[in-house]
C-alpha cells in the first residue's frame, strides 16, 4: 500500500467523498414546511417526499448483489458523483411533487452506488493494516459534515431566495467533488473481482450471517430513528412553544457539530472495545438523547438533538466499518444490502413517525424513536458475537 495510506491528506479526501456525495440527500428535510406549505400537501406527505431518494437507495444496495464487486471501486465513486449533478439540477426545474420525488429516487440510486463502493473500498485498501474503522470514522464524519451543511444551505437558500437554487448549489458540489476524487483518491490496488453467482445465492450466503444479518437490521433502525427525529422535529420546532423561523430551523442543524468528533474516535474506540460494545454505546447516547427531545424547553431540546446525532453517527461508523470487517469476500454486495436495509428503515421512518406525528403529536415520534434506540442495542448485543468483534491492529498506529 502506498505511502499516501498514512497521510492526513487521505483521511480529509475519504471524508470529502462522503461529503461530495451526500450533500444532497437530507437538506430537503430543512425546508419541509415550506415544501408543504408549496405544495399544498401535509406533513406526512412532505415528510415522505423529501426522503424519497431513500426509494433509489433501497433499489440500488439490492442492484448491487448483481453487479457492484465487478466494479473498479475509485472509478465507480468518480463516476456516480458525475452523474448524479443531473438530477440535481432538473429538481430545481419541478413544479409537481411526484416529478420532484422521481428525481430523488434517481439521485437515491447514484448516491448509494457511491457510498457502497466507498464502503468495500475502505475495507479492501486498509483492513489490512488495522485502519479501515479509522478511515471509516473520517468517511461518516464527512456525512456528518454533509448532513449539518445540505440542510443549512437549503434552509438559508430557501430562506434568502427559494429551494430550487440550492439544488443547483448541490449540482454543483457534486461535480467538484467527482473531479476531487478523481485526482486525489487512490486507485484500488487490492480489490478481487468476485466470481460470479446468482444474486439469489449471494442474497442468502449474506442473510445467513448471522453478524452481518445483526448489522443490517442495526442499519434498518439506525436511519429509522434518524430520518424520523430530523424531519419531524422541524414541526415541533416551527409552532409554539419555540415558534422557531425556517432559517432558524436551518441553524438548528448545528447539533451535528460534535459528531464531526464523535465519528473521529470510532477507530480508537473499536480498536479498545470492539466493535459490539462501541455499537452499544452509541445506541445508549442516542436514546438518552430522544428523551431529552420530550422536555419543552429549547437548550434540553437541542442539546437531546445533539446526543441522538452523535450516537447514530458513532452507531453508522462502527456498523459500515464492521460490513467490511467481518464480510471477507463480495463486499460490495454486503454493503449494498447493508445500506438497503439502512435506507428501508430511514423510509418507514418517515412514514410511521409521519403517521405518529398527526396522531399523537412529537411524543408519538419521541416513543417510537427511543424504542428504535433500545432495540439498535439489543440486536448488536445479540448478534455480534466477542469472535467477530476480534480487530487486526497491525501497523493501525499509522492513522491512530
Amino acid at each position: 500500500m502506498p505511502k499516501t495510506a498514512t497521510t492526513a491528506a487521505l483521511r480529509v479526501t475519504i471524508g470529502l467523498a462522503a461529503f461530495f456525495t451526500l450533500v444532497d440527500l437530507f437538506g430537503p428535510q430543512a425546508i419541509a414546511p415550506s415544501m408543504a406549505r408549496a405544495f399544498a400537501a401535509s406533513p406526512a406527505r412532505v415528510g415522505v417526499a423529501v426522503n424519497a431518494a431513500v426509494i433509489g437507495m433501497i433499489a440500488a444496495g439490492l442492484m448491487t448483489i448483481a453487479f457492484a464487486d465487478r466494479i473498479c471501486r475509485k472509478h465507480l465513486m468518480v463516476g456516480v458523483l458525475a452523474a448524479l449533478a443531473v438530477p440535481t439540477g432538473l429538481i430545481a426545474a419541478c413544479t409537481d411533487l411526484l416529478m420532484f420525488e422521481a428525481l430523488r429516487a434517481v439521485q437515491g440510486v447514484l448516491m448509494c452506488a457511491g457510498f457502497a463502493a466507498a464502503i468495500a473500498y475502505v475495507a479492501e485498501e486498509w483492513g489490512p493494516v488495522g485502519a479501515a474503522p479509522v478511515l471509516m470514522g473520517c468517511y461518516l464524519t464527512g456525512n456528518v459534515a454533509a448532513n449539518m451543511a445540505g440542510r443549512m444551505i437549503a434552509a438559508v437558500a430557501t430562506d434568502l431566495a427559494n429551494w430550487q437554487i440550492a439544488f443547483l448549489a448541490f449540482a454543483l458540489l457534486n461535480l467538484l467533488g467527482a473531479a476531487l476524487l478523481q485526482l486525489a483518491l487512490p486507485e484500488s490496488h487490492r480489490q478481487v473481482v468476485e466470481k460470479r453467482s446468482s444474486p439469489l445465492n449471494s442474497l442468502r450466503t449474506l442473510l445467513r450471517n448471522l453478524p452481518l444479518s445483526g448489522a443490517f437490521a442495526a442499519g434498518y433502525l439506525i436511519l429509522f430513528v434518524f430520518v424520523g427525529v430530523f424531519t419531524y422535529v422541524n414541526f415541533r420546532l416551527g409552532q409554539p412553544p419555540f415558534a422557531l423561523s425556517v432559517k432558524a430551523i436551518g441553524l438548528v442543524y448545528l447539533v451535528f457539530s460534535p459528531s464531526l468528533f464523535v465519528t473521529l474516535a470510532v477507530g480508537a474506540a473499536v480498536r479498545q472495545f470492539g466493535y459490539r460494545i462501541a455499537f452499544v454505546a452509541g445506541a445508549s447516547l442516542s436514546l438518552l438523547g430522544v428523551s431529552l427531545t420530550m422536555v419543552e424547553v429549547l437548550p434540553v431540546v437541542l442539546l437531546g438533538l445533539a446526543l441522538v446525532a452523535a450516537g447514530l453517527f458513532f452507531s453508522q461508523a462502527v456498523a459500515t466499518a464492521f460490513i467490511g470487517h467481518v464480510a471477507l469476500s463480495a463486499r460490495s454486495a454486503a454493503s449494498g444490502l447493508y445500506l438497503a436495509a439502512y435506507y428501508a428503515g430511514g423510509l418507514c421512518g418517515a412514514w410511521l413517525m409521519g403517521a405518529a406525528l398527526g396522531m399523537f403529536g412529537w411524543l408519538g415520534c419521541a416513543v417510537l424513536a427511543a424504542g428504535g434506540s433500545a432495540l439498535m442495542a439489543i440486536v448488536a448485543a445479540a448478534a455480534w458475537s466477542s469472535r467477530s468483534q476480534i480487530v487486526q491492529v497491525r501497523d493501525a498506529k499509522v492513522l491512530a
